[in-house]
């Protein structure tokens, strides 16, 4: 990080700073640990331009693209951009935020980029920012939601008074850092909200004008609701930490707290330095991020991840679902029907209809602890390969992208007695949350609805085509998924083929390529994901949906270098009356680092707690650890004992073991009962 060209970035990046906005020094840090800042270099070894971007979604962000004053129109910022499109190949493509007032479309345009959507900037003036985008030509079944403006891609962020007043007044101390939060790369990353706290702090201020304007700068933002109830009984909770609420300044900030926590907000930024000591417990026991502006903008990529999916944060709750009766349709209406799209009597009508056929419909509520409805789903049943989702709907609950993930992913994985099942999402007023879920699960949209196309057990391509080709599914879906199959760039690559079996989960393609590995688990930990008590939990209990199948998180020893994503696991879980492999799930990515960075980055999916990562290190914070991430997770429908894996050679599993295709296939079939 003491490197020259990172020194001249910086220089370049305040040269350029009206236009480029402000950017914090730990954030170029980072990205130039990530090796995401490209830099030209002129003939006299001096920077001529610099390019830093990011990689979230499966695609390349330009975050900053700016040249030396002697180096415009030179060439460099195409070599930068063209440097970008070949490192970015395996992406889907490349997009970026500009102001419309720079009056640079010319130069986008010249570099391959079309305008896709414009909205308002936040800033004071309100200019116009298009959003660019350059496409990798990948088969359009990957890429055709991403050139879209991806609204669920927001993360609602709660703000203590320090950064409100901030962003609403000229000339206070301190104030840079926290204006990094209006940079225009940030507008579809974060959306900036107030609690109910902060009229109050407003009303302490002696001057009765700059009460009155900041309360109309208040008012331009957007205020978390909370339940009064709730609130009180988070600052009874709270208070031990805050001194009890002896001081005013204690007691805001306890309120500004227990407002974000009752919100489910994920993030809380301050400058507030007492505030931020208190983070960690704070974290610990409600899962709200306290964080310095620079510090979410940072780690936004991590964080907002995180945020997108978050089943730590329903540890110990008590989500449920159940069946919708009559006395719920007006709470429904009011909860569920789209608010300009929909007239209240038509929507009243179709609820009732699937109610009064129970033997074609099952209508159901996701509710949480206060018995508050947050989705409404509503399936066909009538026993064929094909299930028709006729409702998809949720509220504005920050925890809805976490239960649509879930109730998706069991609605395809739910046994058929075919080998190729078909999930048809029908709903027609689908929120951008709801398409977002759908894409990430492998749904695609095709005539007016969302289809998945989930294949069971070990397949071929030609299987697979063969499949495909006998679906009842539109013959244009049809078409593109056959080539999809076949035309898939680099076919026979490990990416390639993660790819293919995420659209056709949980398909396992016949591969040489993809990495497989036999990993031990101890009978506790597996319990969380996938080695449920028979009878033992509900349906939407934190051990039988909210830690199954879609995504988790597991700690090992740094010496396992041979470990590379993306490939496959097979979990033995060890232990007495265990000691067999229960399970089999997808590996999307590897990271070796300290534990508590570790542990910063992948504790929101895992089960471990600090002093489990810490025991794994033998309680050095030194030492380095591998993590790696893992999803889309099968229960076998027998365990594959000891015994048969020392037939296919197969010694006990210590650490992460690598074993061949062959082996894996042997093993996932028995496990299947294929």
């Amino acid at each position: 990080m003491d490197s020259p060209l990172l020194e001249a970035v910086i220089k370049l990046h305040a040269a350029g700073k009206a236009r480029l906005g402000p950017f914090p020094k730990g954030a170029f840090e980072d990205h130039a640990r990530r090796k995401m800042i490209l830099v030209a270099i002129a003939a006299d070894k001096t920077v001529a331009g610099y390019l830093l971007y990011r990689v979230a979604k499966n695609r390349a962000a330009i975050v900053h693209l700016t040249t030396s004053a002697n180096c415009r129109n030179k060439g460099a910022a195409r070599l930068l951009v063209n440097h970008l499109k070949e490192r970015s190949k395996h992406l889907l493509g490349i997009s970026l935020r500009c102001r419309r007032d720079y009056n640079i479309n010319d130069m986008w345009q010249g570099f391959g980029f079309t305008v896709r959507h414009s909205k308002e900037g936040r800033g004071a003036d309100g200019t116009l920012l298009d959003y660019w985008w350059f496409d990798h030509n990948h088969d359009d079944l990957f890429s055709q939601e991403t050139s879209r403006e991806d609204v669920s891609d927001l993360v609602l962020t709660a703000m203590d008074a320090n950064v409100f007043y901030d962003l609403t007044r000229d000339g206070r101390p301190h104030s840079e850092d926290t204006k990094v939060l209006q940079a225009d790369w940030l507008q579809d990353s974060i959306v900036l909200c107030v609690t109910q706290e902060i009229y109050n702090e407003i009303h302490r201020s002696t001057n009765e004008d700059e009460k009155k304007r900041c309360r109309m700068a208040a008012q331009t933002f957007r205020e978390l609701k909370t339940d009064e109830a709730r609130v009180r009984a988070l600052e009874l909770e709270l208070a031990p930490l805050f001194n009890d609420g002896t001081f005013d300044r204690d007691i805001s900030d306890m309120r500004q707290i227990a407002h974000a926590v009752a919100a489910e907000v994920p993030f809380f930024v301050t400058r507030d330095t007492p505030l931020l000591d208190r983070s960690d417990p704070i974290f610990e026991k409600y899962g709200l991020r306290i964080l310095h502006p620079t510090d979410l903008v940072n780690r936004l990529d991590m964080l907002r991840r995180e945020a997108e999916y978050r089943p730590a944060r329903l540890e110990g709750s008590n989500w449920r679902e159940r069946l919708v009766v009559a006395d719920d349709v007006d709470q429904i209406v009011s909860l569920f029907k789209h608010k300009s799209r929909e007239r209240s009597g038509n929507f009243e009508q179709r609820v009732r209809h699937f109610l009064v056929n129970p033997n074609a419909w099952t209508s159901s509520v996701v509710a949480d602890a206060n018995k508050s409805p947050t989705i409404y789903l509503v399936q066909s049943k009538n026993g064929s390969p094909r299930v028709e989702i006729a409702s998809f709907r949720h509220t504005d609950h920050p925890l809805a992208g976490t239960l649509l993930r879930h109730l998706a992913h069991e609605i395809t994985r739910e046994a058929n007695q075919s080998k190729l099942k078909v999930v048809v999402v029908t709903d027609t007023e689908l929120s951008d949350e709801a398409k977002a879920a759908l894409a990430e699960l492998g749904f695609l949209p095709d005539v007016n609805a969302w289809w998945k196309i989930s294949v069971a057990g070990l397949i071929s391509r030609d299987e697979l085509v063969a499949e495909i080709r006998s679906a009842d599914i539109p013959a244009s879906l049809k078409e593109r998924l056959v080539g999809a199959i076949y035309v898939t760039p680099n076919a026979d690559d490990e990416s390639a083929v993660a790819r293919l079996e995420n659209l056709f989960s949980p398909a396992k393609l016949i591969s040489s390529v993809a990495p497989c590995y036999v990993v031990s688990i101890r009978q506790s930990w597996a319990a969380h994901f996938f080695d449920i008590p028979v009878g033992g939990q509900t349906l939407m209990d934190l051990n039988e949906r909210l830690h199954l199948g879609i995504e988790g998180a597991y700690y090992c020893s740094a010496h396992n270098t041979h470990v590379t994503a993306p490939g496959r696991v097979l979990w033995y879980v060890s232990g007495k009356g265990s000691m067999s492999i229960k399970a089999c799930s997808h590996l999307e990515e590897r990271t070796i680092g300290k534990p508590k960075e570790l542990f910063a980055q992948y504790r929101h999916l895992g089960v471990y707690a600090w002093k489990h990562v810490l025991e794994t290190t033998d309680g050095n914070l030194d030492h380095p650890l591998m993590a790696f991430r893992f999803s889309r997770t099968e229960r076998f429908a027998r365990p594959i004992t000891l015994a048969e894996l020392q037939q296919m050679d197969i010694p006990q599993p210590q650490n992460p073991r690598r074993i061949t295709a062959e082996q894996f296939a042997a093993i996932y079939k028995r496990g299947m009962n294929l």
